[in-house]
């Protein structure tokens, strides 16, 4: 996860998820999501797992957030670029309590760790 910066004009200092927009230059979304992933964090995605309930919020536009579970390449620093973003940790269910995110994101974020659980069930 990783916290906005305080000088974000929307939702400063709540944690979210790595997200952007797509691209003109992404192929497909799994390239958008890779992308993304790398440029908010300096992690390379390994594979995208699964795909969780989407949000849309309004603003000057509508806005729909398409989201994903995905695995990364391990022993990689994370990079954030701290005009945007000025913390980050990896997460635990546990851990959602005691952090600040929008009502949307902390829903989400429940619905990843269900996925989780039911794919470690079918892997064994």
């Amino acid at each position: 996860m990783i916290k906005r910066a305080a000088s974000e004009e929307a939702f400063p200092n709540a944690w979210e998820l790595p997200g952007g927009h797509v691209e003109e230059s992404d192929e497909t979304m799994r390239h958008a999501v890779t992308r993304e992933v790398l440029e908010e964090t300096g992690q390379v995605v390994e594979q995208v797992v699964g795909e969780i309930d989407e949000m849309a919020w309004e603003g000057p536009t509508t806005n729909v957030q398409l989201n994903y579970v995905v695995s990364v390449r391990a022993g990689q620093d994370v990079k954030l670029n701290p005009v945007e973003h000025s913390a980050w940790l990896w997460a635990s269910q546990g851990d959602l309590h005691d952090l600040y995110m929008t009502p949307e994101m902390r829903v989400r974020l429940e619905e990843h760790f269900c996925l989780r659980r039911s794919l470690s069930r079918l892997i064994g």
